[in-house]
């Protein structure tokens, strides 16, 4: 490995930890906006660093024909730091109002989506379960009258 390829990939380790940070941030205001279940955030966490492990794989396939250096990992390691030190905060505050335009986008789309199943539902309730629900009402009150005064006649019987 010549010295360009080397210096392209320790840029490309520093883009890889920025991206890095990126994507944990994008995880975390995730995670927090949704109040994420435990097991969920186990999952959720395994899945990042499936995926992050991914991500430094494939760099290092195209780039060093997965040659796994020391400066890759000082590499990731300082474009986690810089990405920490200089943005993360107008970052995080950026993807905190992505990740609630997203969330409000995608409620509208289910609520437009499941309209016609919510008005199918209403109107099998409307037509078949409040005439059903009525019926049960009506047979309970005049049954329950029919047991008391069959109770009187069979105990004026039993005297």
């Amino acid at each position: 490995m010549d010295l360009r390829q080397q210096l392209l990939l320790f840029a490309a380790s520093l883009g890889v930890g920025v991206c890095f940070g990126v994507f944990y941030d994008l995880y975390r205001v995730i995670n927090r906006r949704f109040g994420l279940a435990p097991w969920f955030t186990q999952v959720g966490d395994l899945a990042t660093w499936v995926i992050l492990g991914a991500a430094i794989f494939i760099m290092l396939q195209r780039i060093s024909a997965g040659e796994l250096r020391g400066f890759v990992l000082i590499g990731l390691g300082l474009g986690v730091l810089a990405y920490r030190g200089s943005i993360r905060t107008r970052v995080v505050r950026w993807l905190w109002v992505l990740v609630g335009a997203v969330a409000r986008v995608l409620g509208w789309v289910w609520r437009l989506v499941s309209w016609p199943f919510r008005a199918i539902y209403r109107l099998i309730g409307f037509l078949f379960l409040r005439p059903l629900r009525t019926l049960v009402a009506w047979t309970k009150k005049h049954f329950f009258i029919f047991l008391r005064k069959k109770s009187r006649f069979f105990a004026g019987i039993i005297k």
